[in-house]
């Protein structure tokens, strides 16, 4: 009923989170190029947090200057950071997002802070 009256398809969460999904790998996968094709090195940036409801999450920004000399900045990651929130767990986080853009041979250089 609802369809014939706006003239919209009603469909379900399986199909927009497949839709979601696929246009995110696309997306993914330009992103990926586009920071290949850039020269040089990258730097990036972690943000740490835990929600009101005591969920910690991880944001992973990286900064670069691209080939025609402009200074970008992409976020690359966002979510959940389940598990212990270790050093080490963090670092592991954090390989794994670069290995998924293969920018891991990229990366300038990390800065190891030890906060007591």
């Amino acid at each position: 009923m609802l369809e014939k009256a706006t003239g919209f398809t009603i469909v379900s969460s399986d199909t927009i989170k497949r839709d979601i999904m696929r246009e995110f790998v696309e997306f993914q996968s330009h992103i990926q190029k586009y920071i290949a094709e850039t020269p040089g090195k990258v730097s990036f940036s972690l943000d740490l947090w835990t929600s009101v409801v005591v969920k910690a999450y991880i944001g992973v920004t990286i900064h670069f200057i691209d080939k025609s000399w402009n200074l970008r900045e992409l976020t690359l990651d966002f979510n959940e950071l389940e598990g212990i929130h270790s050093g080490e767990h963090i670092a592991e986080k954090l390989i794994d997002i670069l290995d998924t853009y293969k920018i891991s041979t990229k990366v300038c250089r990390t800065i190891n802070i030890r906060l007591f």
